[in-house]
């Protein structure tokens, strides 16, 4: 019996093809089905929203993007047309748009935890904490054990510095589900800005338990540990974080200050390089700082100034590093005119200063004045 062709088959046969294709996702086919079967029932939605459905599955958004917002031209409240976009939105990372789409959905339907779910993860993205934090509650009341809902709202907690809140909803959030990576990555979180150190590298030692040996885990842990004073401890965890992940500047310098810490200063300087190379901001500037320290205990006192001019540029506001250079010149005993200048500017400089420095640079510059005059 000859077949008939794919263009003469009725809408039933159309939709069969389609849905066996996509099944075994051969898209172009299922793509090619559901044109013919929607060139026959021009004014079945459900044709269309399977259609968009088949273009997003087959990696075009934009073809299923463009569908979908044809199906809300003709029925503007269509509510699988617009989860559909919404979805697509967001992967797209259009928060404007995604925020007009998931209002829409959550006044159709204020009683979808969805919706209040997806909402709460586009009001954050736009900064809007308190309208991010209604519907998050909002979807807590709805489904109370839902893993995302107890996530977020740890997260967004947090972020509003409302740690008990935080502590609380994880502390639930984990009971619920212990072997929650992400939560108990919250949990390390509130404790290490909590301050307790410990703690916090207790859950992510729990994290590396639970499978997930990352570098980042791993430098977490050796942070936590370093401002717990157990630079043992630090030392091995960052070391586990730099086979993993070379160029990562948090773990080199912190690697590096706990290698100060055990005596093993002359190992510190190749990290901070490393540290250097690949940080900006404020870590880029104590990299310089601290190699600077390690150079001038070497007495290397040129190199040592050579670093702190290289992160007083960087920060020029932070004018304890003129209080740095001056002592480093100092302790050489025969710098006096660079320390009295240094101190000098240290001391002119504008804003609040520490007492103790501010008192003892007054001295210096007074003493390293007469010698200079009277002594040289």
């Amino acid at each position: 019996m000859e077949a008939i062709p794919l263009a003469e088959r009725d809408l039933d046969t159309h939709l069969m093809v389609s849905q066996a294709s996509l099944a075994l996702q051969k898209f172009d086919t299922a793509i090619e089905a559901l044109h013919l079967a929607r060139g026959k029932a021009p004014q079945n939605t459900s044709i269309q929203v399977q259609l968009a459905r088949a273009y997003r599955a087959s990696g075009q958004p934009e073809m299923a993007k463009a569908v979908s917002e044809t199906i809300l031209q003709r029925e503007p409240g269509h509510r699988q047309a617009l989860i559909l976009l919404g979805t697509i939105q967001i992967e797209e990372e259009n928060w404007p748009a995604s925020r007009r789409t998931y209002e829409e959905l959550a006044r159709q339907d204020s009683t979808n935890t969805s919706f209040r779910y997806a909402l709460s993860r586009v009001y954050s993205s736009l900064e809007m904490r308190p309208e991010a934090l209604t519907q998050l509650l909002a979807a807590k009341m709805l489904s109370p054990n839902h893993h995302g809902v107890l996530h977020d709202l740890t997260r967004l907690y947090y972020e509003l510095d409302q740690l008990d809140r935080a502590m609380e909803t994880a502390t639930a959030a984990v009971t619920l589900y212990p072997t929650s990576i992400p939560i108990r990555k919250r949990i390390g979180e509130i404790e290490f800005k909590r301050k307790n150190y410990a703690a916090a590298a207790a859950q992510y030692k729990e994290v590396i338990g639970l499978g997930d040996e990352s570098a980042s885990t791993w430098r977490n842990i050796g942070m936590c540990l370093y401002f717990a004073e157990d630079f043992g401890g630090a030392r091995d965890a960052l070391t586990q974080s730099l086979a993993k992940e070379s160029q990562d500047p948090n773990t080199n310098f912190y690697l590096a200050m706990a290698m100060v810490q055990s005596d093993m200063g002359d190992l510190a300087i190749p990290l901070l390089d490393s540290t250097a190379v690949h940080s900006m901001g404020t870590l880029l500037v104590d990299a310089y700082i601290q190699k600077a320290v390690r150079l001038d205990q070497q007495r290397k006192t040129a190199d040592a100034v050579k670093q702190y001019a290289l992160a007083y540029q960087l920060a020029p506001t932070r004018h304890e590093i003129l209080y740095f250079t001056a002592s480093a010149y100092d302790r050489t005993g025969t710098n006096r005119v660079e320390a009295r200048d240094f101190f000098t500017r240290f001391l002119n400089s504008p804003g609040t200063k520490d007492e103790t420095m501010a008192n003892y640079a007054r001295r210096r510059v007074s003493i390293l004045t007469e010698e200079i005059h009277f002594r040289n």
